[in-house]
């Protein structure tokens, strides 16, 4: 209800979902200057059903708030909405973790 106000003009919705872009965006431009990733992907419910809002919000506050040497080759992203993305995301992060403890005993193990 609240990004269908704000498209149809409502002010205080809309600077409402700007307001939590800029936050996100704070967030996001926090992990940018530690981690200097080539690539950040929003995803969830809300990233997508106000993408319009978000995105533009997001991308303007992580550009404004991290070093340009870190921000000018990153990429922002919106991922198609999936319910089962954290569920994947976390089987993802557990496999590489197999496969590095596996390749590490594989080069490094005592002959």
């Amino acid at each position: 209800m609240i990004v269908s106000a704000a498209r149809q003009g409502d002010a205080l919705t809309g600077a409402a979902l700007t307001e939590a872009g800029e936050a996100l965006g704070i967030g996001i431009a926090n992990a940018v200057q530690l981690f200097n990733p080539s690539l950040v992907v929003l995803t969830g419910k809300l990233a997508n059903v106000a993408s319009d809002f978000l995105l533009d919000a997001v991308t303007r506050t992580v550009r404004s708030q991290s070093f340009e040497a870190v921000s000018r080759g990153l990429e922002i992203r919106l991922a198609p909405f999936r319910k089962d993305a954290g569920p994947v995301g976390c089987a993802l992060l557990a496999s590489m973790d197999v496969a590095a403890e596996l390749v590490q005993q594989a080069l490094f193990a005592p002959r």
